[in-house]
């Protein structure tokens, strides 16, 4: 039985197609450690189910070691080779360790990884970089011929990258004009979530160019502040009229009839300065106490009556 299994979630096989078993070869660099498909990220990892004590067995798992040797001495690292065989034939597990060097475990009494795996004997299954399943054959019949080749193509296949790295959380613009999610970038196999701009900034940074426009830096992206204008949110100016803001101010400010120099302050410099409005033959807001629609002597005369205190 020979089938090539492609485009199966990462997430779902890793559930699938993953153990947590001690490595018992002496000869293994991964000696004593715990092993399994999670402990190989961004590898290709290959895992070969069978008895210790069948001969065929043994054979095969032979032929894999020196698959994987060759592999290791022509430069393939990302690989892994992982045989697992069962407790219950671990009197034999001589015929495995003897003169091979890949990591070999042994799943425990009941058997839950072939289980979860749903193994039989000399079933073997590889898993490219990413944890889907590129291949799972029986192999009791021999090696797939070109065996080695998919190995190397799966290889290929993998970024230039680590995803094990640790990387400070931060939005971050790389070299090659993409923003990243930390700071390692395409180095942590991160996948780009935007391009750069200039509009990319340092958390807590203000920019008040724009006062009617603020904004603040939050994950390295400028956002909007909304400004609260009582003239734009139609709150009623009592007794005055809105005057439009002097540069570097967004919101305009409610000034009281009468009060051309905006000093918060009604007098006699006021009234010259309405009168000067009159003459000219202008027309002003402020200066239009009565809200009649023009200037003249009347406005005045409301002005002084204020001032004096008469109704």
């Amino acid at each position: 039985m020979y089938k090539i299994l492609w485009a199966l979630s990462f997430t779902v096989l890793f559930a699938q197609y993953d153990y947590n078993l001690e490595d018992i070869n002496p000869s293994s660099e991964f000696y004593g450690q715990n092993i399994g498909t999670s402990y190989f990220p961004n590898q290709v990892t290959i895992h070969y189910f069978g008895h210790y004590n069948w001969g065929t067995c043994t054979a095969r798992f032979a032929q894999l070691n020196s698959l994987y040797d060759d592999l290791l001495s022509n430069g393939y690292n990302k690989v892994k080779l992982i045989g697992i065989g069962k407790d219950q034939h671990i009197s034999s597990i001589g015929n495995w360790t003897s003169g091979n060097n890949a990591s070999i475990c042994s799943d425990a009494s009941g058997n839950a990884t072939w289980n979860q795996w749903n193994a039989n004997q000399r079933d073997l299954y590889v898993l490219n970089h990413t944890g889907d399943v590129a291949l799972y054959q029986n192999i009791g019949s021999g090696l797939p011929n070109n065996l080695d080749d998919l190995i190397i193509e799966l290889i290929s296949q993998i970024p230039d990258c680590d995803s094990s790295l640790t990387c400070g959380e931060a939005i971050t613009c790389w070299d090659d004009g993409l923003l990243y999610p930390t700071t390692c970038g395409p180095e942590n196999c991160d996948e780009p979530i935007d391009t750069c701009s200039q509009d990319v900034c340092e958390d807590g940074e203000f920019d008040n160019s724009n006062p009617c426009n603020p904004k603040e830096c939050i994950d390295g992206q400028w956002v909007e502040i909304v400004i609260d204008c009582a003239e734009s949110f139609g709150v009623p100016c009592e007794g005055g009229v809105y005057v439009a803001p002097p540069q570097g101010v967004c919101c305009s400010t409610c000034v009281q009839f009468g009060d051309m120099n905006q000093d918060q302050v009604i007098n006699v410099i006021d009234i010259v300065q309405i009168v000067n409005v009159i003459l000219s033959n202008e027309y002003n807001a402020l200066a239009d106490v009565n809200e009649d629609g023009s200037v003249n002597v009347v406005d005045i005369v409301v002005i002084v009556n204020v001032l004096l205190g008469l109704p």
